[in-house]
């Protein structure tokens, strides 16, 4: 573990988030003004580092560290010499008690995260392997340009012209982090445990009710669809929503908020493409029914969301479209976006209500599906009272307008028909097996919550809704929105919709507790509410924490291209090797680099080496790599698949016969030799 680099994390972010809000009026908490330090901080990074890439300012951690502390040295150095010190100044107040909780919720996430994400010694999946060449190549190269003559042969999957945020922030941490499975595993799980914490801030600010608040942030910290400990660069994107939204809504605070907003929504726009299509779309969802509401354009909001996209523009985006030749090459060198309305996902599957109503304790790694029983029902009761609360507003005022209630009226029965409908077709399909196409269901529970939506923002604009909770129908339309998502395999429109679920979970984790409060309300004794609270929080524990917890602690596999435990077992034995030991491999390096060694996936000379290396002899191997600093070479089960079983065995043998190579470790899956020096 790397203590300098934890602190230097904390240092970089705190920094740049007290930098950026420095004259601008932030929370009179000390906790949040310096906790959401860490969140703006974080979200500003990848989109400086972006800057500084396209600037050609060497994106080295000395130069993250005096950037993020010249502002904060210098306000502190004249506290000192005035003798006052009003920015540390701490006192425990009631609000504050809530954000203790909070933090035990973020560091119950982040045991969760840390135990499930080193429970064994490699990477998961093949996302993360693959992220440890980029993150290796900003390491030590310090940009996030891939070499010109390389930019059309795709060295670095998630990088160029893929966004590079979450990899530059990774491969920063790595300078003075030398390993690597260490580094990305750990602040890996920091990150998304983090966004509890700018989760509960932003619900805060953007409900105004702390205890609310706190009821949604134990939600999302429960829901099995929200986030695993999985690496890769949605764990950042989804994480800076809530720096951004926290930003757009202290605007009404102090409008220069925006600018900060701005600098986060760009980063979100550089860190990880589809997600921020979808970001995208929520602060339309955000800021469009906000002006409705208001009657206003809220220009201040809509400045920061396109001013963030304009800043992702100018120094990520135009800059690939001119490096690969416009926009179409550039779509195409990113794959995933470039397929027209209907982006398919590698999970991408047909849910039914049972995906949503049952947490299973086995489960998906990179995005767990389901929410859990208790909050579906929390959630399919609040829908009932928001529906039950619009009803009693309409009957007290349908003096003020017989157009206006008649109207009010139908977008409430629809509401309710809708809701009604679809609950009748999930407990059929329950029961005869799903016979009926559970696409109609689909359909009636946006159209009722759509309904619903429809309905609050007429309310709040005649002055008929008291509260006038604009929070309420942003959310209902999030949750609209997110529940299509999921369903994009059914529907004509589709981004990746397995990705959803983690999305879908941030609005259900809001709504819920409008609910719940509801049902606090309907007793007079406080010990009655204190119970009941205790019990929804003890069920949503045993129905959705403790799935989320086994799957997030669990053994996930190394990956789908691992030919057999063998070869897994010998590949480990790597690790045994002092850090950045230089391994070759004659097929793809992101294994090595992800085990702690090194290989210069990037060098040329390695990459058209590596073409022919297969038909080399002996004599020409063993001195290209002495050459070059290969310690050590691999041969074993992935070599087979590529090359075949029988010439992969042929060069092993002639290798080995050669006297050139040494065995080092064997299994039966793969065999590393060490590259030893000829006799004459």
């Amino acid at each position: 573990m790397s203590l300098l680099t934890v602190a230097l994390f904390f240092i970089y972010t705190w920094g740049l988030g007290f930098t950026a809000a420095f004259f601008i009026k932030n929370s009179p908490n000390f906790l949040e003004r310096n906790l959401m330090r860490i969140g703006i901080g974080l979200g500003i990074f990848p989109i400086l580092s972006v800057i500084f890439n396209l600037l050609r300012i060497p994106l080295d951690w000395r130069i993250f560290l005096i950037a993020s502390l010249i502002l904060p040295l210098y306000f502190g150095f004249k506290q000192i010499k005035e003798k006052k010190f009003p920015e540390f100044k701490f006192s425990i107040k009631k609000s504050n008690l809530a954000i203790f909780v909070v933090l035990l919720l973020f560091l119950a996430t982040f045991y969760m995260y840390h135990k499930g994400a080193f429970s064994y010694p490699y990477l998961e999946d093949d996302d993360p392997w693959v992220h440890t060449k980029s993150v290796k190549y900003v390491a030590i190269e310090k940009t996030a340009f891939e070499p010109s003559e390389l930019k059309d042969q795709n060295v670095f999957l998630y990088m160029d012209s893929y966004p590079p945020g979450y990899d530059i922030l990774m491969g920063i941490l790595h300078q003075t982090s030398p390993h690597m499975v260490w580094t990305l595993k750990f602040f890996n799980a920091l990150i998304i445990s983090l966004s509890i914490i700018f989760f509960y801030f932003f619900v805060n600010e953007f409900s105004g009710n702390r205890n609310k608040a706190l009821f949604s942030t134990f939600v999302l910290f429960a829901i099995p669809s929200y986030l695993s400990h999985f690496i890769w660069a949605i764990s950042l994107s989804v994480v800076l929503f809530f720096p951004a939204f926290y930003s757009l809504e202290r605007i009404k605070h102090d409008n220069k908020w925006k600018y900060v907003a701005a600098l986060v929504i760009a980063s979100i726009m550089v860190v990880q493409p589809t997600h921020a299509i979808k970001f995208g779309i929520l602060f339309a969802i955000y800021w469009g029914i906000k002006a409705i509401v208001e009657k206003k354009l809220l220009l201040n909001i809509f400045s920061a969301g396109i001013g963030g996209l304009i800043v992702s523009f100018i120094f990520w985006w135009v800059p690939m479209f001119m490096r690969y030749g416009g926009v179409r090459n550039t779509l195409a060198s990113l794959g995933s976006i470039s397929k027209g309305l209907h982006v398919p996902g590698s999970a991408d599957r047909l849910y039914t209500f049972s995906d949503f109503f049952i947490a299973r304790t086995t489960n998906m790694i990179n995005n767990p599906i389901g929410v859990g029983a208790v909050i579906i029902i929390l959630l399919i009761f609040t829908i009932i009272f928001i529906l039950y609360y619009q009803f009693k507003i309409i009957l007290k005022n349908l003096k003020e307008s017989r157009l206006l209630s008649i109207t009010l009226f139908i977008l409430l029965g629809l509401s309710f028909l809708a809701l009604l409908l679809s609950l009748i077709l999930i407990i059929t399909n329950l029961f005869i097996e799903f016979k009926i196409d559970s696409l109609y269901s689909i359909i009636l529970t946006a159209s009722s919550i759509l309904f619903l939506t429809i309905n609050h923002i007429i309310l709040i604009i005649k002055g008929l809704e008291p509260n006038k909770k604009v929070w309420i129908p942003v959310t209902l339309a999030m949750l609209v929105f997110t529940f299509l998502g999921i369903h994009g395999a059914r529907l004509p429109i589709s981004l990746v919709a397995f990705r959803f679920w983690m999305l879908f979970a941030i609005p259900t984790s809001i709504l819920v507790s409008e609910g719940m409060w509801f049902l606090m309300s309907l007793g007079k004794i406080k010990i009655a509410k204190f119970v009941l609270l205790v019990f929804v929080v003890i069920a949503v524990l045993s129905t959705s924490f403790y799935p989320k917890y086994a799957v997030n602690t669990a053994m996930w596999g190394p990956g789908g291209g691992w030919t057999s435990m063998e070869e897994i077992q010998g590949y480990m034995w790597l690790k045994t090797l002092p850090v950045n030991t230089p391994v070759f491999s004659f097929t793809d390096d992101s294994l090595i680099t992800g085990l702690d060694m090194y290989s210069c996936s990037w060098c040329k000379e390695v990459r058209e080496f590596r073409k022919d290396a297969i038909n080399k002899s002996s004599f020409e191997l063993n001195s290209w790599f002495r050459k070059n600093n290969y310690e050590y070479v691999l041969l074993g089960g992935r070599e087979a698949v590529e090359f075949g079983a029988n010439e992969t065995n042929n060069k092993l043998n002639e290798m080995l016969t050669s006297g050139l190579f040494q065995v080092a470790y064997q299994t039966n899956g793969v065999i590393i030799m060490k590259v030893i020096q000829p006799n004459n």
